[in-house]
């Protein structure tokens, strides 16, 4: 059966964060919180870019949660590239805002 793919939990990532620290492995992690081994490597390499960092778990579930917004909630201008050269073309032909749209 397929297991719906769910985001970490802080609680999660408070465990990763504790058992790096014991210097447990990522397969130990990943059975202690029934989680695909490389979901917890893939967590723990987004989120340590320097190897002499440590992980964080609250500053991983703010990135975490900073990221999940940004993605949602991409606006229309950027998204869509002919709607973009028009906008900026009607913009650089003195246009207003409201006689664009």
């Amino acid at each position: 059966m397929d297991k719906k793919r769910t985001r970490l939990k802080l609680e999660e990532r408070v465990i990763i964060q504790t058992l790096l620290a014991e210097k447990r492995s990522i397969s130990y992690i990943a059975d202690r919180l029934e989680r695909n081994r490389s979901s917890i490597h893939r967590e723990v390499k987004k989120w340590v870019v320097n190897p002499k960092d440590k992980y964080d778990a609250k500053l991983a579930q703010f990135c975490a949660d900073d990221e999940y917004k940004n993605k949602r909630n991409l606006d229309k201008i950027n998204t869509y590239k002919k709607l973009k050269d028009f906008v900026y073309s009607r913009l650089e032909q003195n246009h207003s805002p409201e006689q664009i749209s």
